[in-house]
């Protein structure tokens, strides 16, 4: 995770930019790396009842990355009218990941909150394909904590990236 002290902005280097800078870095990691496997946090305090019940799967979490994993439907209940995955299917998994990412650094008593997110779609998601996403943290500014996603397909291609500003508040 080199050189991520210098990556992002949010939004001042406008969207081109941003994506471009969570492309370049979450590329680098591999769905199935299990040399960076780390023991899981908290789960409880991890645990998304909205992005489990559409099947995502928490792979790996340390402070500040997620990478999680679903099979999108081969019914096609996850599909658009054009015969693939509806974009919201990843939007929801996108968010769901950086939420996680930045819930990993949440003060104690706080949760994460999505304030705002930023979707590139790049690639049409089969029905019946494995994805996977990958959430990392690109610090604070102006009171909110960035958070940049990848997803990717089978063949490891990025289908869609995100990104996004998460605000704290108190835990109810």
């Amino acid at each position: 995770m080199s050189g991520l002290s210098s990556i992002i902005k949010f939004p001042a280097i406008g969207l081109e930019g941003l994506f471009g800078k969570i492309k370049r870095t979450l590329a680098q990691f591999k769905d199935d790396d299990s040399s960076s496997q780390v023991s899981l946090l908290d789960l409880k305090k991890l645990h998304h009842p909205f992005a489990t019940s559409n099947g995502m799967e928490l792979v790996e979490a340390k402070p500040g990355y997620i990478r999680a994993e679903v099979q999108t439907a081969e019914t096609g209940e996850h599909n658009n009218s054009y015969g693939t995955v509806h974009g919201g299917y990843t939007t929801t998994m996108s968010d769901s990941a950086m939420a996680a990412a930045a819930q990993t650094l949440a003060p104690e008593g706080h949760d994460a909150v999505s304030a705002e997110i930023y979707k590139r779609f790049n690639l049409p998601v089969k029905p019946g394909e494995k994805l996977t996403v990958h959430a990392q943290d690109f610090g604070m500014g102006g009171g909110f904590r960035k958070i940049g996603a990848v997803v990717k397909n089978n063949d490891g291609r990025i289908v869609s990236i995100a990104g996004g500003q998460f605000s704290y508040q108190q835990s109810v």
